[in-house]
């Protein structure tokens, strides 16, 4: 399975299981991720300590997903422990629109926390 999810009290993990997240992966993606919130899931925590590289197609389905779950009230955060594709976030400037931690615990952390404000 290239991504699972995880149901949590207060969320869910959406795991990204790709070494390389591009545009012919940027469809599934989305329609995985627009189940998980039909199913009326608000906040979501992205998993991508698996990926390597992240192109700008598949940063696009985050932005939307963000957009819809923000509209809302709810929250999309992201794990991203490896350096290459925190770049794009970076040179997109997505890092100032989206909470990147480096860990999941430390999402969960900082999710639960802003949830119980």
């Amino acid at each position: 399975m290239v991504y699972e999810v995880a149901k949590s009290k207060n969320y869910s993990t959406v795991t990204v299981f790709l070494n390389r997240a591009t545009i012919e992966d940027a469809v599934g993606f989305k329609q995985f991720l627009t189940n998980v919130i039909e199913n009326g899931e608000k906040n979501i925590i992205v998993d991508l300590s698996h990926t390597q590289f992240i192109d700008s197609t598949f940063l696009g389905v985050l932005v939307a997903s963000l957009k819809i779950l923000t509209k809302n009230e709810g929250q999309l955060r992201l794990v991203v422990s490896k350096d290459a594709p925190s770049s794009i976030f970076v040179l997109t400037r997505m890092d100032k629109v989206f909470p990147i931690f480096k860990s999941f615990r430390e999402a969960k952390k900082g999710f639960t926390a802003a949830v119980a404000k």
